[in-house]
């Protein structure tokens, strides 16, 4: 994807936050949902797990990360690696469902980085999907910059929190 194009995407997306239509799903993908106004407004499923499942249905080493460029969305060979390991354990567990949680730097605006860490958290759903795991067993929400997991103003900081993550629902 030419640098262009996810620039135009990126805008798309902010006006579409600045909208209110950010919370919309896409097709394929189940309960997306988006930090907007300071809290996460959710589209579909309840976020409550069950405490009562058993172990075999949890993803033992989630979460899983992943990292990215610079005002990238695009898939690294080392990160499809780390995806496609993700998606064999989340096969073995038919009735697992995940959260995937894109993230962005400090650096740009809150609406565009919500839009790239929605743009990052679509990228890895749609693989995921293309190998096979049913979107209904995904959901997705964007963070922009709103939950660093490295604070600090350095290329350290920046690195660790471009990043998506995946938990376990």
């Amino acid at each position: 994807m030419k640098f262009r194009d996810v620039k135009k995407q990126l805008l798309s997306v902010s006006v579409l936050f600045t909208l209110g239509l950010g919370g919309c799903s896409n097709s394929g993908v189940n309960g997306e949902t988006s930090l907007a106004g300071g809290s996460v407004s959710q589209t579909a499923q309840s976020e409550a797990t069950s405490t009562s499942e058993s172990a075999e249905h949890n993803l033992s080493s989630l979460p899983v990360l992943t990292y990215f460029d610079f005002d990238s969305a695009a898939l690294s060979a080392g990160t499809t690696m780390v995806l496609d390991s993700a998606v064999a354990k989340f096969a073995k567990n038919p009735s697992a469902r995940v959260v995937i949680s894109g993230h962005a730097d400090e650096r740009g605006t809150r609406e565009y980085n919500l839009g790239l860490g929605h743009l990052r958290a679509s990228a890895v759903a749609d693989y995921m999907l293309a190998k096979g795991i049913d979107g209904l067993r995904i959901k997705k929400v964007s963070y922009g910059k709103e939950r660093p997991l490295l604070k600090g103003s350095n290329d350290e900081a920046w690195a660790k929190n471009r990043r998506v993550e995946i938990n376990d629902e």
